[in-house]
């Protein structure tokens, strides 16, 4: 027998990488928004990391994807008619891992001198100075 759709259940845990877009506004600075955005997370308990694209959220299934909500809704209160998201959300259930230890692997195997394949490195510059600073600073200093 079919299960129907609402007899499936959703994954415990997973991490959802988001940008929200507001279309129509009046400037094209959404820095303000995107600053109640962060609160709104910083307030949520879950864990997270802001970056230059958006927002990597991890926690519960159900609470992850209702902060993204509460996102939508913070910024429809601030007079924002539209606004388009990008979502991608990962789950696994053969064991826990982190955003944080999947990047720390990476960088681990950086600092060693190993390099995915391919010419450039694993990952932007930019961001591999910054998480090798922090990494650094939590594991050997």
């Amino acid at each position: 027998m079919a299960e129907t759709s609402s007899s499936i259940p959703t994954p415990p845990h997973c991490t959802a990488d988001f940008c929200l877009i507001p279309i129509g506004t009046s400037s094209p600075s959404v820095s303000a928004q995107i600053a109640d955005v962060q609160r709104l997370i910083e307030k949520s308990g879950l864990k997270y990391v802001m970056h230059s694209a958006g927002t990597t959220l991890e926690g519960p299934w159900d609470r992850v994807h209702q902060v993204i909500g509460q996102a939508h809704t913070i910024l429809h209160q601030q007079g924002i008619v539209r606004i388009q998201t990008d979502i991608r959300v990962g789950s696994r259930t053969d064991k826990e891992q982190s955003f944080e230890d999947k990047v720390n692997k990476i960088l681990q195997g950086y600092v060693r001198g190993t390099r995915l394949s391919g010419n450039a490195p694993a990952v932007a510059p930019f961001f591999i100075c910054y998480r090798l600073w922090t990494w650094y600073n939590d594991h050997i200093s």
